[in-house]
């Protein structure tokens, strides 16, 4: 029984490789009955410290010293998360110490939660605490292909798990950035704003994802019906307007979890794709120096972006269509160079890859022929946004709002 003043934590002991060398030897052990010393370094590992033995035996050290650094060498991140070599081992250590170990295990304050596509997804605690609102909740009730599911009866994932799954990427891209090409200065903070974008840059989309802000939209501004204010309204718009929205309702203070107001700027240029305001008199206000993290969530320049990789994987799986594109291939081998023409710092990839990217617009044109544009899908599109017409026509009232002006319902910050 544990005493009261006692609470369980996770801590990973420093203990040494339990690898064995040639022969049967211990790596770091000397085959000379002499025992001889050798010297000892230490180097930090994602999980834990393993301590290297460097030998100083003249034969046979030389050979285990080196088949000791191939096995002991620090390993890659495989899609951003920490490779774990051994078990992890449990103690009792009591209240006083456990916000310390706390602070030493960033991993202790992440929510790990399981993804069909991506697998295991660590989430910081802002970006639990927005998932935590209504707004967001209602990515739950929104299918990720609207009227698609009553032709693909397994299509019936939600934009929720489409953002969080945007967001994961966005981390490991990132990721794989900061430990290919460090002297991008790719900070902790930048890749929690690039995250939180990530979440969030689908709330503005309205009943049956892009039957609302699509068809129905358009409709209503050919038949004369659309308000003023209206007109040019994107659901990037909407999902920047419910981002401010949650922001205030819910009391979320930004600075609580590292960030400062030039972060939330950055956030919303993320989700927008453009400056905030009248971008064609503007430039990016969050990251001036580093305009490539601009391409990660919302890419305005190519169109490739970790909002299509996860949508042409979910989408994909979920309608049995095929994606011939590798994303995790993509990802690892995706890099920041001057643009020829311009001297930005831009994405890019190897001539390698050439056939890799092209694939992915290809998997994006055989998904619109498979199943967007499916020609039942699309009629069923249209009878629900004659569904919609019809109710906006005969004044149709949710809280006093007619459907056509729901996005001007959203409360603004």
């Amino acid at each position: 029984m544990t005493s009261q003043g006692t609470i369980l934590q996770w801590v990973q002991h420093q203990r040494k490789p339990s690898t064995v060398g040639t022969k049967g030897t211990p790596l770091g052990a000397s085959k000379n009955p002499g025992g001889r010393s050798g010297s000892s370094t230490e180097y930090e590992m994602p999980t834990k410290r393993v301590k290297r033995c460097e030998q100083t035996d003249d034969t046979d050290g030389e050979a285990g010293s080196s088949q000791e650094s191939n096995m002991l060498d620090p390993p890659l991140f495989d899609l951003g998360i920490p490779c774990v070599q051994s078990i992890d081992t449990y103690t009792m250590v009591d209240d006083q110490s456990s916000s310390e170990l706390q602070s030493q295990s960033p991993l202790e304050t992440r929510k790990m939660i399981k993804d069909s596509v991506h697998g295991c997804i660590y989430l910081e605690p802002l970006c639990m605490e927005i998932i935590d609102t209504v707004h967001f909740q209602r990515l739950r009730h929104l299918k990720q292909l609207g009227a698609s599911y009553f032709v693909y009866m397994s299509a019936t994932h939600s934009r929720f798990e489409h953002s969080v799954g945007v967001a994961h990427l966005a981390e490991v891209m990132l990721t794989q950035l900061r430990l290919h090409q460090p002297w991008l200065d790719i900070t902790d903070r930048d890749i929690l704003c690039v995250k939180v974008a990530g979440l969030c840059h689908d709330l503005g989309h309205g009943p049956f994802s892009h039957v609302y802000d699509g068809i129905f939209m358009q409709q209503l501004h050919e038949r004369g019906l659309d308000y003023p204010a209206m007109r040019g309204w994107t659901h990037e718009q909407g999902s920047l307007d419910m981002l401010n929205a949650l922001l205030v309702e819910y009391r979320i203070d930004v600075t609580a979890y590292g960030l400062e107001a030039i972060d939330l700027d950055f956030i919303r240029e993320l989700i927008l794709g453009h400056p905030v305001g009248k971008h064609s008199a503007k430039l990016f206000t969050g990251r001036p120096t580093k305009p490539f993290l601009y391409e990660v969530v919302n890419n305005a320049k190519t169109g490739l972006d970790v909002d299509k990789l996860d949508y042409f994987m979910r989408d994909a799986q979920y309608t049995g269509a095929k994606a011939s594109c590798d994303t995790h291939l993509l990802l690892s081998t995706m890099r920041v160079l001057p643009d020829a023409t311009t001297g930005v710092l831009t994405m890019c990839w190897p001539d390698k890859m050439a056939e890799q990217v092209m694939k992915v617009f290809r998997t994006r044109y055989d998904l619109h022929q498979a199943v967007y544009q499916h020609k039942a899908t699309r009629a069923i599109e249209y009878m629900i946004c004659d569904i919609l017409l019809e109710a906006d026509i005969a004044d149709f009232r949710i809280r006093g709002a007619r459907i056509a002006q729901a996005p001007l319902d959203m409360v603004r910050a």
